[in-house]
Formats: C-alpha cells, structure tokens, sequence
C-alpha cells in the first residue's frame, strides 16, 4: 500500500479493515479469531470498556510546560536496565510471513524507524540474525536514548542441547532480555479459523518440540545459563507472580496470549490489579491482551504495567502496509497515549495511576 493510503488510517482499528481486504478469507480468520468460541478474545477487549478515563482538567498540572512536555514524547521507561522510548513494544508473533512477505524483517524496519522495542518470536518465519541486523545497526546510529531494543522470545524445548543453542543465539544476537512464555503449551483451535478452513503449513508446526511441562526447575536453570533479564509471559494469577519474583525472575507479562490459546480463562486486564498488588510497585510488569488503542495502554499502565505488548494490531498493520504500516501504527498508538495523559494532566508515565480512571459500573448504579 502507498503512504496516501496508510496515512488515510484515523484509528487503530482501520488497519483490521484493510488487511481484511488483502489476507486470504482463511488467514484473516487465523489472525482475527481467539481460542475456542473466542470467549477469552472478547473478554479482553471488553475489561478495557469497564473503564473511563478521569479528566483532571482543573489541574494545576496541566500548565503550558507540562502539556509541552507530553507532546514532545515524555513516554520513555527503563525496564530491567533496558531503556525503552515508549511503553508501547511489538509482541512475539509466529510465522508472520502469513501476513506479510517480509515478516519480521518489515516489523524490525518499523521498530528500527520508531525507536520501539521489538520482542521476536521464536518461531519467527525471518530470521534472528536478519531482524537482529536491522535493529542493531539503526541503534549504532542513534543515541541509547533512541535505539531500538530487541529481546528474544522462547519457549522451553524438550532438549537440554536445543535450549542451550537457542540461548547462544540469544546471546550473539545482541538481545537484551529473554521472555519465556509460559501460556501455549495447550493450544484450542479457533472455531472461525477451522471453518474458513485455515490449516497451518506442516513445515511451521513446531509444537512438538516444545517441553510438556515447565516449572520452578526449568526456570532456574535457564536463569543460570543466561547472563540476560529473564521475563515470563502469561501469568494470570498473584500466587504465580509472587512465585515467579521469589526464584529471581526479573520481570512478568501479564498475559493470556490475546486469548489465542486457551479458551474460558479471566481477561488479562482483570488480573493485572491483584498482580501488581502482589508484586510490588517496583516489579517489572508488561501487559498484552485486548490492546486496541492508545487510550488501552494508558488504562494498562494505570491499572498496574509498566509497559504493553501489540500483537493483533501489528499483524494488522503489517499485513495492510509493511514496514510502513506497522511504522504508522506505532504513531497512532503513541499519540493516543499522550492524549490521555493530556487529558488526566499526567507529564510522565510514573504520573499514571488508578485515580486516573473510573469504573463504568460506578456511573451505572
């Protein structure tokens, strides 16, 4: 698509339109379906309508300097020593050559060109010494407060020398953390997906590689064979954050894999309270599921995350325009945010808080 078309783009949720109009009917249904019925998907993007932003509109805070400064992009955030200009990071997406016949490689272009964190997936259809390419020489070329992180995503295999392996290449390629996911080892179709008739190619199956089972031990030994932060995604429960903390995990994704995995589980939005509640205020957290706007991440933030994963959206926005779609979604995104924090006179991320928001069913009694 040209820049006149990408830049007709109002919304977030226009992308979803335009990659409709050019994914085959099956691979559109893969990407837009949950697990399931497609319960969990839905509970998602529904916990963010429970809440309204708070304006603060006789705020002292909301002078000239302040508004000033939010407009000029105050959104940056240091997360286990990594520095990240905005809240807003790429999810690992598998096999994103479904969507896009660059892929990742389009992805890192856009991550590169917006100075956004990009988590690849291991299943990644492009390489990692391809993606970690772009993203390293752009970060040569730009301030630290400018580059473009890249952390690796994995899942535990059932082979000790396979991990190591996908540790070293972790460690050659320049990756700053390791966020190991924890909620795809049971997978439900989509419904929509299997009766549009979606089958996944045969030579992208990797599920049976994967270890059946993952716990405390595993943990820790990847811990011990990696100098890197170690984040887990998919914790849903505090019992499993405060767990999680105590053997020396660095982070957490707040996650339910956008509902894509399993189907009947909470939404993600209406766990992250009692998490970071268990965990502390100065635990990393990182959420996804049910992003659809930048006014999602601001509720995210206030609510408990640090930061926020995209995944359905950015497969959107690529399969729609690439490199340049992707590119401008990450716009969309960050300025929708700033005009939240306008809104609630928050001049930086840490001024994000609960009282920022009220709940929709306060306004209904």
């Amino acid at each position: 698509m040209t820049f006149k078309e990408i830049s007709s783009v109002q919304c977030p949720d226009d992308f979803e339109e335009l990659a409709e109009k050019v994914l085959p009917p099956e691979v559109f249904a893969y990407l837009k379906g949950g697990s399931g019925r497609g319960r969990t998907a839905q509970a998602n993007q529904d916990a963010f309508l429970a809440w309204d932003l708070l304006p603060s509109l006789l705020s002292t805070a909301l002078s000239s300097e302040i508004l000033s400064s939010t407009v000029k992009g105050n959104v940056g955030v240091t997360l286990c020593g990594v520095r990240f200009c905005s809240p807003i990071l790429l999810a690992p997406l598998a096999h994103q050559a479904l969507y896009h016949a660059e892929g990742e490689l389009a992805v890192a272009k856009a991550a590169a060109a917006s100075s956004a964190g990009m988590v690849l997936s291991q299943w990644s259809s492009s390489g990692l010494g391809g993606v970690a390419s772009i993203l390293n020489n752009q970060s040569a070329a730009q301030s630290l407060l400018t580059s473009s992180p890249l952390l690796t995503q994995m899942y535990f295999m059932n082979s000790e020398a396979h991990n190591l392996s996908l540790i070293e290449s972790f460690h050659s390629s320049g990756s700053q953390a390791i966020v190991l996911t924890l909620d795809a080892a049971i997978q439900q179709p989509s419904l929509d997906a299997m009766r549009a008739g979606f089958v996944m190619p045969k030579h992208w199956s990797n599920s049976h590689l994967m270890a059946g089972a993952v716990g405390v031990p595993q943990i820790e030994w990847l811990m011990k064979n990696t100098h890197l932060p170690v984040w887990v995604k998919g914790v849903l429960s505090a019992k499993d954050a405060v767990l999680l903390k105590q053997i020396g995990v660095q982070g957490l994704v707040v996650s339910n894999h956008g509902g894509r995995t399993v189907d009947g589980v909470p939404a993600a939005l209406k766990q992250l309270p009692a998490i970071r509640h268990a965990v502390g205020p100065n635990y990393p957290l990182l959420f996804d599921s049910g992003i659809r706007s930048g006014y999602d991440v601001f509720k995210a933030i206030a609510l408990g995350a640090n930061g926020v994963l995209v995944g359905r959206l950015q497969a959107y926005a690529l399969a729609a325009g690439g490199a340049l779609g992707v590119g401008y979604l990450l716009k969309i995104l960050n300025q929708e945010l700033k005009a939240a924090m306008q809104l609630c006179a928050c001049k930086t991320l840490a001024d994000i808080n609960p009282d920022c928001l009220q709940s929709v069913h306060i306004l209904e009694r």
